[in-house]
Parts: C-alpha cells; sequence; structure tokens
C-alpha cells in the first residue's frame, strides 16, 4: 500500500504547555463554530466503582479550566470521595480530541460569585430550586410540574439572588494530557501526550502509539 506523505503533525503538538495549546484549540473551535468547543465530556468513578461520564460546560477561570456544579448533584458526591476525574474534548471542526487527566480543587466562593450572575437566569433559578425544593438528579413524581415551580421560583426570586452556597466551582489540576489528531485512511492518526512534571508547570511530551 502506498500511503504517501505523511500529513505533518499539529502545531499543538510542538507546544511546551499543552493548557495554552488547548486554550488556542478552543478558540480555534469557536472561530469555526464548532459545536463543541464549549463542551467536555466528563469522567468520574460512582460509590460502586463504576464509571459514570456526563457532557458538562468546560469554563476558563482566569487562565485555568474549571467546571461549575452543584453540591447536590451525584458528579459532586463522586469528585468528593475521589478526587481524580478525567475530561475529553473533541471538535470535529479540527479532527482534534483532547484528554486531560487530573484532580479537582475547590475555588473560593467569589470566583462562582463573580462568574454565577452571567450565567442565564433559569441557570440560576434552577441552582436555588436544587437548593430548596429538589436535589439535581432527583426522581420526579408524574404529578410534579416541575416548570411550574421554576417559574413561581423565579417570580420570588429578586432580580440579583444570591448565590446559593451549594454553587461550586472546581478548577481542573491537570497532571497529564493527549492531543490525538485523526488522519484520513490511509495514514495513521497521530497522538502525543504531556505529563506534568511539577507544580512550576514543566511538562514532559512524549508521542504515542494511536
Amino acid at each position: 500500500m502506498n500511503a504517501g506523505a505523511a500529513p505533518a503533525p499539529p502545531e499543538a503538538f510542538a507546544a511546551t504547555d499543552p493548557l495554552l495549546a488547548l486554550h488556542s484549540e478552543r478558540e480555534a473551535a469557536r472561530e469555526a463554530s464548532d459545536a463543541n468547543a464549549e463542551i467536555c465530556w466528563l469522567a468520574t468513578v460512582d460509590a460502586d466503582g463504576a464509571p459514570a461520564v456526563r457532557t458538562i460546560v468546560l469554563r476558563d477561570v482566569d487562565g485555568a479550566f474549571a467546571l461549575f456544579v452543584n453540591a447536590t448533584s451525584p458528579k459532586w458526591r463522586e469528585m468528593s470521595r475521589e478526587a481524580r476525574v478525567q475530561i475529553t474534548c473533541w471538535y470535529p471542526t479540527l479532527q482534534r480530541q483532547w484528554r486531560m487527566k487530573g484532580q479537582v480543587r475547590v475555588l473560593p466562593h467569589e470566583v462562582v460569585s463573580r462568574h454565577w450572575h452571567r450565567r442565564p437566569r433559569v441557570s440560576q433559578v434552577l441552582d436555588h430550586l436544587y437548593s430548596t425544593r429538589a436535589a439535581q438528579s432527583t426522581e420526579l413524581a408524574p404529578e410534579r410540574d416541575l416548570e411550574a415551580e421554576l417559574v413561581a421560583l423565579d417570580e420570588a426570586l429578586p432580580e440579583r439572588p444570591e448565590v446559593p452556597v451549594q454553587s461550586l466551582a472546581l478548577e481542573i489540576v491537570p497532571l497529564a494530557i493527549e492531543c490525538m489528531q485523526i488522519r484520513p485512511a490511509p495514514h495513521l492518526h497521530q497522538r502525543q501526550r504531556w505529563v506534568r512534571e511539577d507544580e512550576a508547570g514543566r511538562w514532559t511530551a512524549s508521542r504515542l502509539v494511536p
């Protein structure tokens, strides 16, 4: 089989800081109107040791990657028990997948307050509903009208409601990051991993078999 010249690795592979590279990739995805530009897939482990994966907004907070969660949610119970997590970002417009292994760290409530008031009103009302009426992921009785409850709660809350104490911002402190470039056949995919060496932010890069 004559595969021809192998495509050059993406520019991200030359990065000495994969966090900066991932920030740049997200911006490129936004400019390309990539549907996945603002989200990631978060993997945790539940109380039975089974994997749990869900889609969640990945946020940029003061140069770090963060997740906003509610303390009533199952994912927070899982992360409070086992701080290690993994996220995956997939950008179809770039044909690149990023994976990040790390630990979560609770950010000060001031950080939550600064960003919480920028969220859509419905998200703010939901956070108050989680705190006062029904924890996130609670099973709903057939006769319960959740939308009506949200409307009533919305009307009862002030224009600028207080931030519930259950609203949390979690920084992802990365330990290892991978990037894989998807290539059309007959070319091989290209894959690289960076492992964090120290708190100063130095990384060691290595190529991987895809």
